[in-house]
């Protein structure tokens, strides 16, 4: 390390210490482990792992959406490493959806955990003059009824 005027740093024991912002220009190396402490700020594009054999460990939470760069451009999981469950509250809207299990046929599993409440599967006509509910009820059993289809909000 050359000289640093009017720097508050120092290089001591292996490590460059520096009291308050470091600029770089051009490209950081580093081999092993970087470590920061504080919030990591990552401006523009950011690239994580060189390869699809290295992995990504998130120990926190994730504090916003997660969002593809462009509509139905982006897949969440690829066959053969798919995810295990989806454990979500609230809606799922899907433009376009298939149910497809490569292993054998394909389940949709709707459950309740109120004891006196069913699932239940809206589909739209295929003409668009309104929707079709789907549900079961424990006395009836599989029960058709015409509905007004729900707002997507996309």
């Amino acid at each position: 390390i050359g000289p640093m005027n009017n720097v508050n740093a120092n290089y001591s024991n292996g490590s460059l210490n520096v009291a308050d912002k470091l600029a770089v220009s051009g490209t950081v190396n580093v081999t092993g482990t970087a470590r920061f402490y504080g919030a990591l700020q990552a401006d523009g594009n950011v690239i994580l792992g060189a390869s699809g054999s290295n992995t990504v460990t998130i120990n926190g939470v994730v504090n916003s959406n997660i969002s593809p760069e462009a509509n139905g451009t982006r897949n969440l999981g690829v066959l053969g490493t798919a995810f295990n469950n989806v454990i979500a509250s609230g809606t799922m809207y899907s433009a376009t959806s298939t149910i497809n299990n490569a292993d054998g046929a394909a389940t949709l599993y709707l459950r309740s955990e109120a004891a006196s409440k069913g699932g239940r599967i809206i589909i739209e006509k295929s003409d668009g003059s309104g929707c079709v509910q789907l549900s079961f009820d424990p006395s009836l059993g599989l029960v058709s009824s015409t509905l007004t289809c729900p707002a997507i909000p996309f």
